[in-house]
């Protein structure tokens, strides 16, 4: 039952307490009560249950950790008693002297209590039935135990003594005489697989099914270092009491079993016999090992378990320094280095390997390519060409090592002799399809480099589209079309940017998460950018400065996660501790702390799942980003008195705040799970490659620190097994052996850990990622530039357009007042001449008119 269970189960029952009738006062106290019990009740039965599976964890884990080593002593039973199989002569004979004896020692008892009957002694009548019934038992049941009868013979001989101790009434201290009687006692219920007295039992406190599994665990494990001690002792009589040739056939039925063991993939069986052989016969005087040692480290190396297998190939070079494994060992010594990154040690056992081998050995390919992988690591060119090169064509290297050959001629701008490893590679039918579309890409890149685009075009429409990286092939085509169309601009003047817009965004739609969509993106922008279309060019490069403005974010995403996960690893480990103290109430604090913390981690993963939240939160903000630009007009339609502007500008921010007032409230909900992958897919895997990649270093210096902790604790032990030994203390022996068993095991699932962390790929790392970041940023100031000199450029033409109007008009104008000036000047001139004409005509009429008056009315002399 969880703990949301429990807790359901008790707001019903609050529930179902809330619509019963009302009574007394004291009837409502007794209903209290009586939920409090219901709830005590229902929370120890949650603990009961939790504990129980916690209990069945346990136990499962117990069972797998304990099968090896149950496997590993019944092997050895097997060859102990195969042994003794050869050693008996007649079976048949042993077998009945063996219950002879028995039979002889029923009859001794028989006798002496018939003894002690007619001497009246009673104090040992029960310790002797019980004796005399289990020796019948184990005659009846026919089964050879000699354990069983050289506890006989101690109770018999007990016997012997105490009633020649009664008879002569020399018991000074007759409580010794009772405990004597009951260690004897325990020993033999011993042997039948019985307990005896229980001493020191806790009786106050009340044992959960934790403690009842802690004391199975503590028995079983006692019951099997016991059991492997009784065959390891039975072991040693043997090789002690046995010849020679005894020794050697021991010592080959064991190693035969280990081999078997090899070679059936059981190898850690393997590795526990091959190592007890070590520490068993070596000693005894057994010679030439190194087989024994080879197949010990081959083991560990079958296991991952490198650090170990690495310090077995040292000893066994140590000791066996001629030894025909010796070639054979120092490749692995290559392998188990260049798996660790060790490359000093790779070069090391390197030059050691090539004066061991010739050019026929079996692992001279594997290993040559193995050290030019590691020269090409180290950016040591040359030698990596040196070895890459020496691959004939039938090698299965061949072709992986030209393509490598070629790369490094590509990266050295080695191009003539680079083409001709490629077109070399492209050229032959039985190069893998992987090789051959690799080798089309550099050719198609070298191409690219010495402005050859046209032949870089055509080398990269050859590659297929089922290649696993056509992401990089649409990404080269894109530049590549870009290139040619800025040279066609500079014959023809008509830039057609057109293919390289479509291959581009070919690379957006289609390969989301590809790193190279930072680069198509930044092409499209720049295009636009060109085109004179900043808004399309700005979008697209504020989508590639997002892409690392957010890097920061990702990464408290992951480390955030990473936290969570650390605190719910604890609360988990609080619970169970509190289940092994049975402390309900802590367990109750420990797993609802589990509970919330495993329910944010649901609520993440269910974030890294889905893309509603991502896309409704661009919705979102696209929304608002609408908002405020209307705002902004309306502010601007305000400040110029158009009504009818600001009128629109209020409709819009209506209708845009009920659009997002008409959201569903769980929709909303689902945009706080927001997915970091589907909005920023390149982030996402740069952030966690960074991330993962410290993550896994720093557990590689964690467990290699541990690593060393346990070897020295094992080093101390050893020594002071040695000092205990010298000492006599075998009681102590015993207890630190296996401890020192319990740490070495320990230490095997370490190595076996530090290997496994050199397996584990932190992703794909995109060096570029800063470069195209920064380039977005540049991007966008760009186009704000671009725009304010687009801008000023425009102003200063009108500028100039207006200047030059005013100068027009201005010489117009002069024109225009000049002929006026003139016409003015002539009408004066007209004027004038029309007053003097005037007064002319005036001047001669008023002469006339007075001509007229004077002489019309005078008579002239002359008439007179």
């Amino acid at each position: 039952m969880t703990r949301k269970l429990f807790l359901s189960v008790c707001l019903a029952l609050v529930v179902l307490l809330g619509f019963l009738p009302s009574r007394a006062t004291s009837q409502t106290v007794v209903d209290t009560t009586q939920l409090r019990m219901k709830i005590e009740q229902l929370s120890d039965l949650e603990f009961n249950l939790a504990l129980l599976k916690y209990v069945k964890t346990l136990f499962v884990a117990y069972g797998e950790e304990d099968l090896p080593r149950e496997k590993f002593l019944v092997t050895l039973m097997r060859l102990v008693n195969n042994e003794m199989r050869q050693r008996i002569v007649d079976p048949k004979a042993a077998r009945m002297r063996y219950f002879n004896d028995l039979k002889e020692q029923l009859q001794e008892l028989e006798t002496l209590k018939q003894r002690l009957k007619k001497a009246g002694i009673t104090e040992l009548d029960a310790f002797v039935k019980d004796l005399e019934v289990r020796m019948r038992y184990t005659i009846q049941s026919g089964e050879i135990d000699y354990k069983k009868k050289k506890v006989f013979e101690d109770a018999l001989q007990l016997l012997y003594v105490a009633e020649e101790m009664i008879k002569l009434d020399q018991i000074q201290e007759p409580e010794k005489l009772t405990t004597k009687i009951s260690s004897s006692k325990d020993r033999l219920l011993h042997a039948f697989g019985e307990v005896g007295q229980l001493e020191n039992v806790p009786l106050d406190v009340q044992p959960t099914i934790f403690n009842l599994f802690e004391e199975w665990k503590k028995t079983q494990t006692t019951q099997y270092d016991a059991r492997l001690l009784d065959v390891k002792i039975a072991r040693m009589n043997l090789i002690k009491s046995g010849s020679l040739q005894d020794v050697l056939r021991m010592f080959k039925n064991q190693l035969r079993m280990a081999l078997g063991a090899f070679n059936y993939f059981e190898y850690d069986l393997a590795d526990r016999l091959l190592a007890d052989l070590v520490e068993t016969y070596q000693p005894a005087g057994i010679k030439n090992l190194d087989d024994v040692y080879f197949y010990w480290a081959e083991s560990n190396f079958a296991l991952n378990r490198f650090d170990r297998a690495n310090s077995i190939y040292l000893q066994l070079l140590q000791e066996y320094p001629g030894s025909s494994f010796t070639p054979k060992v120092y490749s692995r010594l290559i392998q188990i280095a260049h798996k660790l990154k060790d490359y000093p040690a790779v070069f090391k056992y390197y030059q050691h390997y090539r004066n061991l081998v010739g050019e026929n050995d079996p692992d001279l390919p594997e290993i040559q390519f193995l050290v030019g992988l590691t020269y090409f690591h180290q950016n040591r060119f040359n030698e990596a060409v040196d070895i890459f090169l020496s691959f004939p064509e039938k090698s299965p290297y061949y072709f992986l090592a030209q393509y490598l050959v070629g790369s490094i001629y590509a990266a050295g701008k080695n191009y003539e002799m680079a083409q001709n490893v490629f077109n070399s590679l492209i050229a032959r039918r039985d190069v893998p399809a992987d090789i051959y579309a690799r080798a089309l890409y550099k050719l198609a890149l070298i191409h690219f480099q010495k402005q050859e685009y046209t032949q870089a075009a055509e080398t990269l429409a050859l590659i297929p589209e089922d290649f696993a990286r056509y992401d990089k092939v649409l990404n080269a085509m894109a530049w590549t079309m870009f290139k040619i169309a800025e040279n066609n601009a500079l014959l023809f003047n008509e830039p057609d940017y057109s293919r390289a817009k479509y291959y581009a965004q070919q690379l957006i739609d289609n390969y989301y998460a590809s790193e190279y969509r930072m680069e198509a993106q930044s092409l499209l922008a720049y295009i636009y950018q060109i085109e004179n279309k900043p808004l399309l060019a700005r979008s697209m490069y504020e989508e590639v400065y997002d892409a690392k403005r957010k890097e920061k974010s990702v990464a408290s995403f992951l480390a955030e996660r990473d936290s969570i996960e650390a605190l719910y690893s604890q609360a988990v480990y609080l619970a169970n501790k509190a289940l092994q103290e049975n402390n309900r109430d802590a367990y109750i604090r420990a797993s609802d702390l589990a509970d919330n913390l495993e329910q944010q981690l649901y609520e993440m993963d269910l974030a890294e799942m889905a893309s509603v939240g991502s896309a409704l939160t661009r919705e979102i903000n696209d929304i608002l980003d609408q908002l405020e630009e209307f705002k902004q007009i309306k502010a601007v339609a305000e400040a110029k008195g158009n009504q009818a502007a600001v009128e629109k500008a209020d409709s819009a921010i209506v209708r845009l705040t009920a659009v997002l007032d008409m959201f569903p409230e769980k929709y909303l909900l689902q945009a706080t799970y927001f997915n970091w992958f589907d909005a920023y897919p390149i982030t996402r895997k740069e952030a966690e490659y960074q991330f993962r990649t410290r993550q896994l270093e720093q557990q590689r210096q964690t467990i290699r620190q541990e690593l060393r902790t346990l070897d020295a604790q094992i080093a101390a032990l050893q020594k002071e097994v040695e000092r205990e030994k010298v000492a006599a203390n075998y009681r102590r022996v015993n207890e630190l052996e296996r401890e020192i068993d319990r740490l070495s095991e320990l230490r095997k699932k370490y190595d076996a850990l530090y290997t496994a962390t050199f397996d584990v790929s932190p992703g794909e790392h995109y060096a570029e990622f800063d470069k195209w970041g920064d380039f977005g940023a540049f991007g966008i100031i760009d186009v704000q530039f671009g725009q304010r000199n687009r801008l000023q450029k425009r102003l200063t033409e009108v500028s100039q357009l207006y200047n030059a109007t005013k100068d027009l008009l201005d010489q117009r104008r002069k024109v225009v007042e000049d002929k006026l000036k003139k016409i003015e000047a002539e009408i004066r001139f007209m004027t004038m001449k029309a007053r003097i004409e005037e007064r002319i005509r005036l001047r001669a009429e008023r002469e006339r008119a007075f001509r007229e008056t004077f002489f019309d009315k005078r008579t002239s002399e002359f008439e007179e």
